[in-house]
């Protein structure tokens, strides 16, 4: 069963530890949840996945130039090919783009 974290609490009570702890208990559990009650519009949630399915059906020459290994930050594409610093990155069966938020200096 996937856990559902129900974020309508947040914005009842912004100080609440329990949607924090049950967050933390679903990825450490699962590694993954189904976030509901978050406030996103659906349509920018299309558009996202969206412009998601467009770049990843690119070339791999296209989307090299994203790469993460080229980012000041860690944000960018991340290739089949690429081997990461952790023993389950040794052989990548997945490609995705990282997005970090940008920190002020």
């Amino acid at each position: 069963m996937i856990p559902i974290i129900d974020l309508s609490i947040i914005r009842q009570y912004p100080n609440d530890a329990k949607v924090v702890q049950d967050l933390n208990e679903a990825l450490i559990h699962s590694g993954f949840c189904y976030l509901k009650n978050h406030g996103i519009p659906k349509e920018l949630i299309e558009r996202a996945q969206s412009s998601s399915l467009h770049f990843f059906a690119r070339s791999e020459k296209y989307k090299k130039n994203f790469s993460i290994a080229n980012a000041i930050r860690h944000s960018g594409y991340v290739s089949f090919d690429d081997s990461g610093l952790y023993a389950d990155e040794a052989i990548r069966l997945y490609e995705a783009y990282d997005i970090s938020k940008e920190l002020s200096a």
